[in-house]
């Protein structure tokens, strides 16, 4: 059962789908890119989430502690920590 552990110790579970600490990082260039395909009904499901696997960066968000998890280049993430502006 695949688990990601956040600084704070809290244990995120990732088997379930889907998963609700996973989120997806997409660039506005591919949303437009896909809400035409859709417009156009040149797109089927498979299609949307194969652009999508491909194009976007993973993001784990601790409910416990906020953190974000960017996945970077070869599977590593960087933390990011909510702070009050």
């Amino acid at each position: 059962m695949p688990k990601f552990k956040s600084e704070c110790g809290y244990e995120m579970n990732l088997s379930d789908i889907p998963c609700t600490f996973e989120y997806i990082l997409l660039s506005e260039e591919k949303v437009e890119y896909l809400a035409n395909k859709i417009e156009e009904r040149d797109l089927d499901v498979d299609q949307f989430f194969e652009i999508c696997d491909t194009n976007s960066a993973k993001v784990y968000k601790c409910p416990n502690c906020g953190n974000l998890y960017i996945e970077g280049t070869k599977g590593n993430f960087k933390v990011y920590r909510p702070s009050l502006v």
